[in-house]
């Protein structure tokens, strides 16, 4: 039969020498990797980009929302893990991984 079209974006600390960062940037994981820099995965440095902290009861905040948002104080790995079909059905670019680390980045002070 058909293969399933499987892509994910994995995000974890960086954290070198982790044995998890090991498993994913070694061989086991090198048919899956698309990231688009050269290496094994993109890289959103440390205090440059910001998540959503998962307080969940945070997310009714209204006009005070933006503190659900946590700016990162260490590096965080984006590993972007697909199969051919995958690959084939949504293509990741150079495009694709800048924009993905612009929009992590922390909003302008105004």
């Amino acid at each position: 039969g058909a293969s399933l079209a499987l892509s994910f974006f994995v995000f974890v600390p960086d954290w070198p020498g982790a044995g998890g960062l090991n498993l994913m940037d070694g061989p086991s994981f090198a048919a899956y990797r698309r990231s688009r820099h050269g290496g094994p995965f993109a890289l959103a440095k440390g205090r440059e980009h910001q998540y959503i902290t998962g307080v969940q009861f945070f997310a009714d905040a209204g006009a005070n929302a933006a503190r659900r948002y946590y700016t990162v104080p260490h590096g965080t790995r984006v590993y972007v893990l697909q199969n051919d079909e995958g690959a084939k059905r949504w293509p990741f670019s150079e495009a694709h991984e800048r924009t993905l680390l612009e929009k992590l980045r922390p909003p302008l002070p105004t």
